[in-house]
């Protein structure tokens, strides 16, 4: 009887995914948190993107199997600064558990956007180089 009982119950066991993984970052321009910065992850199988709360923390959670840290390269971006890439993260199963990784965003200093251009004008995205280049 009790074979009965245990083979379902390993069969059921075996199809269950696996729990998701977390990945936190900590977001700060100069000494202060960035608020609203785009905060993404890609882990080859699995990719997660979420922007930061008022404390400048992500929290993103990453589904699949075989997760590995050494495969994931963050991104993170706010209008205004340099878009930062990161590697040399760690996931973890508790959101709030895990060592969060620490991006600035001024390393670069602020960037200057250009205004926008009136509806229906045309807009010049990237300057050529000075010089000819034929």
């Amino acid at each position: 009887m009790r074979q009965l009982v245990v083979l379902p119950l390993l069969v059921l066991l075996g199809g269950c995914p696996p729990p998701p993984r977390y990945l936190v970052a900590d977001v700060t321009v100069g000494r202060e948190p960035a608020e609203d910065a785009m905060v993404a992850a890609d882990c080859g199988i699995a990719n997660s993107t979420v922007r930061t709360n008022e404390d400048g923390r992500a929290r993103l959670q990453l589904f699949g199997k075989n997760l590995d840290a050494e495969r994931c390269v963050v991104t993170v971006a706010k209008r205004g600064y340099p878009t930062i890439v990161a590697t040399g993260v760690s996931l973890c199963t508790a959101p709030y558990a895990c060592p969060p990784i620490w991006i600035q965003l001024d390393r670069g200093g602020p960037i200057e956007w250009p205004a926008p251009a009136p509806f229906g004008e045309p807009r010049t995205y990237a300057t050529p180089p000075p010089g000819d280049l034929r």
